[in-house]
């Protein structure tokens, strides 16, 4: 995606301008998936959505190699 390589087109801007929905807006849906700017935001929406489960959580070490 030419986004992730910062060669955004005027058009792409636009498109990805018609997908923002605020936290206030009648359409934002928790459960949707989310495109956040920081890591800190992906981090703090998780721990809220993992928060709001009612299923038993399992915590998986990563080994890198």
């Amino acid at each position: 995606m030419r986004a992730r390589r910062a060669t955004c087109t005027e058009d792409d801007i636009k498109l990805l301008k018609t997908r923002v929905v605020t936290l206030s807006d009648n359409t934002y849906h928790a459960d949707d998936l989310h495109v956040l700017k920081t890591n800190k935001e992906v981090d703090n929406h998780n721990l809220s959505q993992i928060n709001k489960s009612q299923s038993h959580i399992h915590e998986i070490k990563a080994i890198d190699k």
